[in-house]
C-alpha cells in the first residue's frame, strides 16, 4: 500500500471523527442531567467501543428513559444507528438533538449527510447551509488557533457538500498558513478528498 493511500485513509477517519466530535462537543452541558443517566451512557459507550451494539442500545435506552435531555446518550444512539446503516432512525435521533441544542454545526452537517442518503437533496442543502452559518458564528467567538483550525475545516467541508469547490479550496488556502509541518502535509491531501469519500467514511460504508 502506497504512503498516499495510507495518508488518505487516516485523513478520512479523522474527518469522520472531526464531525462526530463536533456533534458531541457542542452538546449542551446540562447540570441537571440525572447521575444514573450519565452512568448508563458510560456503560453504553463501553459496549459501543467493544462493538457490542445490542448491549449499547439497551443501556442507551435506559439512559434516555431516566433523562430525556441527556444529549450525549442521544448522540451516541444516533452514531449507533449510522453504524447499522439505519439512516431514517439516525435522522430521528438527529432531530431530537436539534430540539435540545440547535447551535451545533456538526449536528446539522450529519443531518445533511443523512438526508442526502435518504434522497432528500433540498432539505440536505438546507442542513449544510445551516452548518456553515453556525460555523461562521463559532469562528467569530473562538480565539484559540487549534479550535479555529478545526472549525474552518468543518466549514470548508460543508461548503464542499454545497457544491462550492472554490470556496472549499479557499478555506484550505487559509489553513495553509499554519506553521505546523504535519498540517502542511495533511493540507496537500485535503485537496484530493471528495464528497463521496467523506460520505462513505462517515456512514461507515
Amino acid at each position: 500500500m502506497s504512503f498516499l493511500i495510507k495518508i488518505m485513509r487516516i485523513l478520512y477517519r479523522l474527518l469522520a471523527i472531526l464531525f462526530l466530535w463536533s456533534v458531541f462537543s457542542c452538546v449542551k452541558k446540562e447540570k441537571t442531567i440525572h447521575p444514573k443517566s450519565i452512568a448508563m451512557n458510560k456503560k453504553a459507550t463501553t459496549f459501543y467501543l467493544q462493538n457490542k451494539l445490542d448491549s449499547a442500545f439497551l443501556y442507551l435506552n435506559k439512559s434516555i428513559e431516566i433523562d430525556a435531555k441527556n444529549t450525549a446518550s442521544i448522540s451516541t444512539k444516533m452514531s449507533l444507528y449510522i453504524k447499522q446503516k439505519k439512516y431514517a432512525e439516525a435522522l430521528a435521533e438527529n432531530s431530537t438533538l436539534l430540539k435540545l441544542n440547535s447551535d451545533s454545526g456538526g449536528t446539522y452537517f450529519i443531518r445533511g449527510i443523512l438526508l442526502e442518503r435518504l434522497q432528500d437533496s433540498a432539505k440536505a442543502k438546507e442542513a449544510f447551509l445551516k452548518s456553515v452559518s453556525i460555523f461562521d458564528i463559532d469562528l467569530s467567538k473562538v480565539r484559540e488557533e487549534k479550535q479555529s483550525k478545526s472549525i474552518r475545516m468543518n466549514r470548508a467541508i460543508s461548503l464542499l457538500f454545497l457544491g462550492d469547490d472554490q470556496a472549499f479550496k479557499k478555506q484550505l488556502n487559509i489553513l495553509s498558513h499554519s506553521k505546523d509541518e504535519w498540517d502542511k502535509k495533511m493540507l496537500k491531501t485535503y485537496h484530493k478528498i471528495t464528497k463521496k469519500s467523506i460520505t462513505n467514511n462517515i456512514l461507515s460504508e
